[in-house]
C-alpha cells in the first residue's frame, strides 16, 4: 500500500501547475484514488477466493487438536496462566463434535490446571467428569485411563494422603505397560518424590534412579524427566550429609 504522505510530497510540486493550467496535479490526484480502489479490489478478491476456497472452520477438529497441542508445549513450559483458556476452546470445539476422547482430554487438563494451583476440590470436580466419560467409552483407552489415575494419585499427595497416592500412581504405571518410556519415567518419579516426602529417602532414591533408567531408555540427549532426576538425587545426598 502507497502511504498517503507519498501524496502529500508529490501534490505539491504540481500546485503550480494547476494554476498554469497543467494537467499534472489532476493526473497524480486521479492515480492516488485509483490505487485506493485498486486496493479495496485487491481485499475483495482475497476474501472471494477464502470464501470459494472454504474457510477454516471452528467446527473442524483440528482446531481443538491445536489448543491442545499449544496447552500441552505450555505446560511443559510450566507457563500455566493460559491453560484454561486453550482447554475451554478445545472443550468448546470437541463438545460440538461430540469428539469424546478430546472433551476428556480437556477435562483432564482441567483437573491438572486446578491441582497446580491447589484447588484440589475443583480439581476432583473435573477429574470426575472425565472419570465419567471413559465409563462409557466402548473401547478401553489405557492412556487416558493412566493419565487419570496419575492425576489422582498427585491431587492425593497435595492432600497429604500419601498410601493412596500411591496406590493410584502405581496403577497408572501397571496400565500404560512399558510402550512409553517417557511416562512410565514421570510416575516413578512421583512415587519416589511421595516416598522423599514421608521421610523414606532410601526408597524414594530407588524409584528415582528407575525413573531414571526408564527415561534413558526413550532418549539419549537431554530431557526434564533427566533434571528430576539429578534434582531429586542431589537432595538425598544433601540430606545424608
Amino acid at each position: 500500500m502507497i502511504p498517503n504522505n507519498l501524496f502529500n510530497i508529490i501534490i505539491p510540486q504540481f500546485i503550480e501547475e494547476k494554476e498554469s493550467g497543467l494537467p499534472g496535479l489532476y493526473f497524480f490526484i486521479n492515480l492516488k484514488e485509483m490505487l485506493k480502489k485498486l486496493i479495496i479490489l485487491a481485499w475483495l478478491f482475497h476474501i472471494s477466493a477464502l470464501l470459494i476456497c472454504g474457510l477454516p472452520r471452528l467446527s473442524d477438529p483440528g482446531f481443538a487438536d491445536s489448543y491442545l497441542a499449544r496447552a500441552d508445549i505450555l505446560y511443559e513450559r510450566s507457563d500455566y496462566d493460559s491453560l484454561p483458556w486453550y482447554y475451554t476452546e478445545a472443550l468448546k470445539i470437541s463438545s460440538g463434535l461430540n469428539d469424546t476422547t478430546n472433551i476428556i482430554r480437556c477435562y483432564l487438563g482441567f483437573a491438572e490446571y486446578y491441582r497446580l494451583i491447589s484447588d484440589f476440590p475443583e480439581a476432583l470436580e473435573w477429574l470426575e467428569k472425565a472419570r465419567t466419560f471413559i465409563a462409557v467409552m466402548t473401547q478401553p483407552h489405557n492412556e487416558l485411563e493412566a493419565y487419570m489415575d496419575y492425576i489422582k494419585g498427585k491431587i492425593l499427595a497435595g492432600k497429604g494422603e500419601y498410601n493412596e497416592a500411591l496406590k493410584f500412581i502405581r496403577k497408572a504405571a501397571e496400565s500404560e505397560g512399558s510402550k512409553d518410556h517417557r511416562k512410565n519415567s514421570r510416575y516413578l518419579n512421583y512415587i519416589g518424590n511421595i516416598y522423599y516426602m514421608t521421610g523414606d529417602s532410601d526408597t524414594a532414591e530407588y524409584y528415582f534412579r528407575e525413573s531414571f533408567r526408564e527415561i534413558n531408555l526413550e532418549t539419549d540427549g537431554p530431557a526434564v524427566e533427566k533434571s528430576w532426576y539429578y534434582i531429586n538425587i542431589s537432595k538425598i545426598y544433601r540430606d545424608h550429609l
